[in-house]
C-alpha cells in the first residue's frame, strides 16, 4: 500500500430493447455513448500531442493522521511509449518509474532501487499505472478497460472522473479525477478507500 500511495484515479452503458423498431436504426443511449467516446478521444488525443517533459508538480496528501497537509514538489514526465517518471525534490529526493510491468523507486542515496512487478497481485496499483499511461498516451480503450469514465465540463476546462471497475477492495484507490485545459492537464486528485486524498497541481507550458 505505501508503494500505491507513492504512486502518486461512470457509469455502464446501457443498452434499450428496440421493440418493433428496426435492428438497424441507434438508440439515444448508444448515440449519446457514441459522442461520450469522442469526446474522450478528443481530450486523450490532445493531451498525448503535448506529452510532459519535466513539467512541475506540487501534491498535497490530506489525512485523518496528519494535522496539515503533506506536501512534496518535484517533476512529471511521460516518454513514449509507456513509461512515466515522478522526480520528487522536495522535502525528499526520490525518482519513481512507471511502465506497464513495473514500478522502480530509486532513493538516490547509492543504495538499489525498489522494482514492484504490476500484475493482478497488485491490482489497485495495477490500475493507477494503467490509468495515468492511458492518459498521458491518448489511450481511451486502455482507460475503459480499467475504469468507468465520465468526462465533463467543455474541452477547454474538462474534468475526467474514474472509477476503478470490480468491487473495491478495503484498502485502495476509491476515485482519480483529473482535470485540464485543453490538451494541457491541470491537476490528478486521487481518493483513497481510507478518505487520504492526494491533489497534484501539474504546470505545464
Amino acid at each position: 500500500m505505501k508503494i500505491c500511495r507513492s504512486v502518486l484515479a461512470a457509469g455502464a452503458i446501457v443498452l434499450g430493447t428496440l421493440g418493433a423498431i428496426s435492428v438497424n436504426a441507434q438508440s439515444p443511449t448508444s448515440t449519446t455513448e457514441d459522442a461520450g467516446e469522442e469526446r474522450l478521444r478528443r481530450v486523450l488525443g490532445a493531451v498525448a500531442a503535448q506529452p510532459l517533459n519535466a513539467a512541475p508538480f506540487v501534491e498535497r496528501r490530506t489525512s485523518v493522521l496528519f494535522a496539515t497537509p503533506q506536501e512534496s514538489r518535484g517533476t512529471l514526465s511521460y516518454r513514449p511509449p509507456g513509461t512515466v517518471e515522478k522526480r520528487t525534490t522536495s522535502p525528499i529526493r526520490e525518482t519513481l518509474s512507471m511502465t506497464a510491468d513495473a514500478v522502480t523507486i530509486d532513493s538516490g542515496t547509492g543504495a538499489p532501487p525498489t522494482v514492484v512487478k504490476v500484475d493482478a497481485s497488485q491490482g489497485q496499483l495495477a490500475s493507477y499505472v494503467s490509468g495515468l499511461r492511458a492518459i498521458l498516451s491518448g489511450d481511451d480503450r486502455l482507460l475503459r478497460q480499467v475504469f468507468d469514465t465520465r468526462l465533463t465540463g467543455s474541452f477547454d476546462n474538462w474534468s475526467l472522473q474514474l472509477l476503478p471497475k470490480g468491487p473495491l477492495p478495503r484498502r485502495g484507490i476509491r476515485k482519480i479525477v483529473v482535470s485540464g485545459a485543453g490538451a494541457h492537464l491541470r491537476q490528478i486528485e486521487t481518493t483513497e478507500i481510507n478518505g487520504d486524498v492526494l491533489d497534484m497541481a501539474i504546470t505545464t507550458r
